[in-house]
């Protein structure tokens, strides 16, 4: 989850994409409508061939207006 406190939402509806990458090699993006999401074991295997070490997320709010936000990005040591 990367929701701190909650803001107010200034969209109709509530929206992020969410890129997966190894490197600079994107292995997976998604939208999600909620401030969170499980990258399951199984989901890395698929993306990974087994468990990283580690991967970068970024995660940006989509707006109907505007489309994506500003971007947010963590390295994820499994």
């Amino acid at each position: 989850s990367w929701t701190l406190s909650d803001i107010p939402l200034g969209e109709s509806s509530e929206a992020y994409r969410v890129t997966i990458l190894d490197g600079a090699v994107v292995k997976r993006g998604f939208d999600v409508s909620s401030p969170s999401y499980l990258y399951s074991t199984a989901a890395m295997a698929a993306d990974f061939g087994g468990s990283p070490a580690n991967f970068t997320a970024r995660v940006q709010q989509l707006s109907a207006s505007y489309g994506p936000g500003l971007t947010i990005e963590r390295i994820i040591n499994v």
